[in-house]
């Protein structure tokens, strides 16, 4: 089976471009419990539009619900869900794991994935999260091939999807457990809540006894592209092959999904089942 080309929805000319650039689903957040809150994102009152735009154009639309929940947004958040679920979303994207319980016990058959924010990283981890009522999990972009591939084997065997990120912005640190921002400048804006500041993208100085050795961008690295190992990630059986942006342009979203579908059309055309 091919792999999904998952894209993102910040807003809805975005949308349009996701699927007009041929994705096979779109992920998108509501104003609140996104881990990109400042995003365009669309209202509560959209997510019945979403899913049918997608479903028109044989595409699924995921929700996501995925920064850390307080006990006094959980009602709110399980609103959004129950919303999510009555207007057709084919599944939300979870990092809260309390919110992850209500929701499996509250709607037992919407489909849940693992946010790279739950910072699944292990087999064991993996099984938990299956007990859970998790039924794909994002692979954190720390891994290696050899990583990938181990996981995606596992996660056949145990009957988990795999969804792993191919193109966009890299964090420095993990996800899911990077404090950085929530320390820096106003220790107010947390990565954990959709509001990273991202001071990693920042200059720094490093110093040392005799004075200031560098300058420069320090815990900036490279955005991520797999474009050239898609063929590697499809033969493995990775499910979903996802791209970073729900930030970006639609103009960019457009851009890096046609190119991404047309390779991937490319791998369908050469696999044995088509020539």
């Amino acid at each position: 089976m091919i792999s999904e080309l998952l894209a993102p929805a910040g807003s809805e000319l975005a949308l349009h471009s996701a699927l007009d650039a041929g994705a096979n689903a779109i992920y998108f957040g509501v104003s609140q419990f996104s881990a990109r809150a400042k995003a365009d994102n669309f209202t509560k009152d959209q997510l019945g539009m979403v899913s049918d735009y997608c479903h028109v154009r044989g595409a699924k639309a995921y929700l996501a619900v995925n920064t850390l929940v307080y006990d006094y947004e959980i009602s709110d958040a399980m609103e959004t869900v129950r919303q999510a679920y009555i207007e057709g979303i084919d599944a939300v994207i979870i990092q809260d794991k309390g919110l992850c319980s209500l929701i499996r016990k509250t709607f037992p058959d919407f489909q849940i994935h693992a946010s790279t924010q739950m910072n699944v990283h292990n087999m064991d981890t993996l099984l938990l999260a299956q007990d859970m009522g998790i039924s794909r999990w994002v692979l954190p972009r720390e891994f290696s091939r050899e990583d990938i591939d181990v996981s995606v084997k596992y996660s056949k065997k145990h009957n988990m999807g795999t969804e792993v990120f191919v193109h966009g912005a890299h964090c420095v640190s993990c996800s899911g457990i990077c404090l950085f921002s929530a320390m820096n400048k106003s220790g107010q804006r947390s990565g954990n809540r959709g509001d990273c500041a991202q001071p990693c993208r920042e200059r720094y100085s490093i110093s040392n006894q005799t004075g200031r050795v560098s300058e420069g961008a320090q815990f900036s690295i490279k955005d991520r592209s797999l474009y050239r190992y898609l063929y590697d990630l499809v033969e493995i059986g990775v499910d979903s092959l996802k791209i970073e942006g729900r930030m970006r342009s639609p103009e960019y979203v457009r851009t890096v999904v046609s190119i991404y579908r047309n390779t991937l059309d490319q791998i369908i055309e050469q696999t044995p089942a088509n020539t």
